[in-house]
């Protein structure tokens, strides 16, 4: 790991340790000299199939060690070769994918997966297509794209395979979040609570099963517990951490939308004490998601109550049709004026 080993040093003010270094790249240049010469043999003496394999292997060496751009760049060349199969460039362009994982590139993910996408969609068998599935997961965890990862996890939990990317338990785990964050209350127990391959592994980790449950039985205080428990957790998760904050938000908006759901009016009061904040604390929050448009309700001070507002529903269609209708109109009308 001599590159990666520079890579820290140099972003994370470790202090540079030259005797480690020197051995690592002693090493590493002792592997690809062996690794270099059993491809000349293999390129003299041997057939595709053996010079595909020292390609592989150079680049898995070169991952192995955190050389980013030269990985990729034996797997492009790799790809060029003559003869390669469609199941050998998915996996070769899958390989592109996790070194783009490992650093998080997500230009250089985004690339390779819309390209192993477009393979698969030629002839890509059913092990390759779950394990896209799971790297455009953890790619969409990366650009904060929650939903599509959430789709992706929960479409994949009795076919995971991808234990390259990530422990199966790290998976549920993942996916459990993703589920709490993106699906509704009726597909939360279905999906998740009672999920079987979720039941196996979430019972050996108390703080996600309290987390998911609080919220599906309404003990926000509950809740509110295990949300700090799953920050700390989320923090850690090289995927997830750069959106912890935005995940938290959202998680209390879904909680407090669930709690005013069963409500016309309700206290202050009885919604901190069912959070088990103080009032000041669930006053500011209201009044910041309510200032967002995130609420829809309202505060009377002066008697200390929360009135919701809901929409009505035929005319949230009637507004959405109009708003619609408008823009199909200011589009029919600029197509006119450039035909004629």
């Amino acid at each position: 790991m001599s590159f990666f080993y520079q890579h820290c040093v140099n972003t994370l003010g470790w202090t540079l340790d030259p005797a480690l270094l020197k051995s690592m790249q002693e090493n590493n240049a002792t592997e690809l000299a062996g690794i270099e010469k059993k491809m000349e043999e293999a390129k003299e003496n041997e057939g595709e199939t053996e010079m595909m394999e020292q390609h592989i292997a150079k680049a898995e060496f070169l991952f192995r060690i955190g050389h980013k751009d030269e990985a990729v760049d034996v797997i492009k060349l790799a790809l060029n070769e003559k003869h390669v199969s469609t199941g050998q460039k998915i996996d070769l362009e899958l390989k592109c994918v996790r070194v783009a994982l490992f650093h998080g590139d997500t230009e250089l993910l985004k690339e390779h997966i819309e390209l192993c996408r477009t393979l698969i969609e030629d002839g890509g068998d059913w092990d390759r297509r779950n394990r896209l599935k799971i790297y455009d997961g953890a790619y969409r965890m990366l650009v904060r794209d929650f939903k599509t990862a959430a789709t992706n996890f929960l479409s994949s939990i009795a076919t995971f395979t991808s234990y390259e990317v990530m422990e199966y338990t790290t998976f549920i785990q993942r996916t459990v979040y993703l589920g709490l964050f993106d699906l509704p209350r009726s597909d939360l127990k279905e999906k998740i609570i009672d999920s079987p391959d979720v039941r196996q592994v979430v019972r050996e980790v108390e703080d996600v099963k309290n987390f998911v449950e609080s919220l599906y039985n309404c003990n926000y205080e509950l809740f509110n517990t295990e949300l700090l428990t799953a920050y700390r957790t989320i923090c850690r998760d090289r995927f997830m951490s750069k959106h912890v904050n935005y995940y938290v938000k959202e998680m209390r908006v879904r909680a407090y939308n669930q709690f005013l759901e069963a409500y016309k009016s309700v206290t202050i009061i009885s919604m901190a004490n069912a959070f088990g904040v103080s009032v000041e604390f669930i006053d500011g929050e209201l009044f910041r998601f309510i200032s967002m448009g995130r609420l829809n309700a309202k505060i009377d001070k002066t008697l200390g109550v929360i009135e919701t507002n809901r929409p009505d529903a035929k005319n949230a269609q009637y507004h959405d049709v109009i708003k619609h209708g408008d823009a199909l109109l200011n589009q029919i009308q600029r197509l006119a004026r450039v035909v004629n």
